[in-house]
């Protein structure tokens, strides 16, 4: 079968593969090497390019990250006479090694190259920050963010600190050697890369602070538990928090030591409920109230909160960003020109409490959401929050990337701000739901083996022909080319949209709907669950 496929002959006979790395060739099967030795070009998806780590063309390798890195040095120079750029990565395996591999290639460039001091991992939002801070022409980030470990990222900004565009991303694409030119580079090696300070976490968090909204911190001695998923916001989200005056806020060390490798069972991403299993447990035991969480790279949080049953309720994104956005405009009056930033499958309950702020609706993936805030903040208007469901939101525009320590941040503010009345968060989204409206907004998703798989179900929609989905009548459906999103309106207002995962072999259904109480919006909330699970076989 080696025979049959030329791409895998060449990496086979490449005269700059180490043996071992050969050795890793002869592990593949007919079927892996049809799937992993070919020449397409690398897609950019919703955030950056995401794989597997391997040696095949189709994976994220030393040379991989090195043709790449070639293109985006090209974009730099298109942008600036003098580019200058920072390189980072998370805690996933071999991060440290990719990132040097690509800050040689910008340096062989002529690209001035800035990394976190000693090469140690940094979070996402940070890197976005010191982007704007250093003026900067742009960054790369090595992460992929809750992928399993086995996968890693390419992730690219421009000089505002935003995640290229797809404009840029094109530009980038077209300026990167084709993969039958990957054994060809000719780099000389470089050590003279800038380094951040030592203090580059807690600089950031100095400004942050700065920017929350002044919300009197009437009570900071509740306990809180916090797991990282083991990422790079290890031990400096607590450090934050202490830096805030909150003393009782716990790291969960099961998960908050910096490694590559997961929990047996670990879910790290924090939108799913499953990532909470065991924190929860822990934080029973300790008599924590709160369990906050990160995924791996820091940029997205989520939160349980301890019901005075015993029992947790996890707050989605949607939630999240309701709640950020109405604490934000009850408090913060400098606020003179508000808008919001969400996206089109988010829900829209935010404009019910707000009518008069302008929501700014884009395709999913924060580099569109980020564009409109750079937009607006030229303009001389005033963010409240740019949010998204799966559980990512910036507050601050001190940088262009959603940011978990942000939220975090903040949400602590607003329980401080709470407790003395006796009130936990879910009682600040009942009294909403009484005054605007019952509502729910989530998230359901189903992991396939592959993405044609994954597309086969998202197809079979069309082939749908109802009129009412359990108690709710069909107004409209609709299916959007641009943002490939199939939309069935709901009548009187509310709807369910689905969508094909851009980073992962997930179909995702999102949920806008309303009701008349909040017993009946749970239970149609569930009877829409199932009839999906039935419609899709699973």
């Amino acid at each position: 079968m080696i025979g049959h496929n030329p791409v895998f002959e060449k990496w086979l006979n490449a005269s700059v593969l180490s043996k071992e790395e050969k050795d890793q060739l002869f592990k593949y099967s007919a079927k892996e090497i049809e799937k992993y030795f070919h020449e397409k070009p690398f897609e950019f998806g919703t955030a950056g390019i995401r794989r597997e780590v391997g040696i095949a063309p189709q994976k994220f390798n030393k040379y991989t990250y090195r043709l790449l890195a070639v293109g985006y040095a090209k974009y730099l120079k298109s942008r600036s006479v003098s580019p200058k750029a920072i390189v980072g990565h998370d805690n996933r395996l071999n991060g440290d090694i990719y990132a040097m591999e690509i800050a040689n290639v910008l340096r062989n460039f002529g690209v001035e190259v800035w990394i976190p001091p000693k090469n140690i991992h940094i979070s996402t939002p940070i890197l976005s920050y010191y982007i704007r801070k250093l003026g900067l022409t742009g960054g790369i980030n090595i992460t992929a963010s809750h992928n399993p470990p086995n996968y890693n990222g390419f992730k690219t900004y421009n000089h505002t600190g935003c995640q290229t565009t797809t404009e840029e991303e094109r530009v980038i694409r077209v300026k990167t050697p084709h993969l039958s030119e990957i054994f060809d580079l000719n780099l000389e090696y470089f050590h003279d890369f800038k380094e951040l300070p030592d203090s580059f976490v807690k600089d950031y968090f100095v400004d942050l602070i700065k920017t929350l909204p002044p919300i009197k911190q009437e009570d900071q001695k509740f306990k809180v538990l916090f797991s990282s998923h083991h990422g790079t916001s290890s031990y400096n989200m607590a450090f934050l928090a202490n830096m805030m005056g909150f003393e009782s806020f716990l790291e969960y060390s099961e998960e908050c030591n910096v490694t590559w490798k997961l929990n047996e069972g670990e879910v790290s991403n924090p939108e799913e409920k499953e990532s909470f299993n065991a924190s929860t447990k822990e934080a029973e035991r300790i008599n924590a109230e709160y369990v906050f969480a990160h995924d791996p790279d820091g940029d997205r949080a989520a939160i349980a909160e301890r019901q005075s049953d015993g029992s947790w309720y996890l707050f989605n994104g949607n939630e999240i960003g309701v709640l950020l956005s109405y604490f934000k405009c009850l408090y913060d009056r400098e606020l003179q020109k508000p808008y919001i930033v969400s996206t089109y499958v988010t829900g829209d309950f935010i404009q019910k409490i707000f009518p008069d702020i302008p929501v700014h609706t884009v395709l999913t993936g924060f580099k569109n959401i980020a564009r409109v805030v750079e937009e607006q903040q030229e303009k001389g208007n005033d963010l409240v929050v740019a949010y998204e469901e799966a559980v990512g939101a910036l507050i601050s525009p001190i940088h262009r990337e959603k940011d978990g320590y942000q939220q975090l941040a903040f949400i602590l503010k607003i329980i401080s701000s709470i407790r003395p009345k006796n009130k936990r968060i879910t009682d600040v989204l009942d009294s909403l739901y009484k005054k605007y409206g019952y509502w729910k907004g989530f998230t359901e998703f189903y992991i396939f083996n592959d993405l044609s798989e994954t597309q086969k179900y998202f197809d079979s929609l069309s082939d749908v022909n109802i009129e009412s989905i359990c108690d709710y009548s069909l107004d409209k459906k609709e299916f959007n080319e641009n943002t490939r999103i199939l939309s069935w309106y709901i009548k009187g207002g509310g709807w369910v949209k689905f969508r094909v995962s851009g980073t992962e072999p997930k179909f995702k259904v999102y949920y806008n709907i309303y009701g008349d109480n909040k017993e009946w919006t749970e239970e149609q909330s569930n009877k829409l669950r199932s009839y999906f699970k039935k419609l899709f076989k699973i």
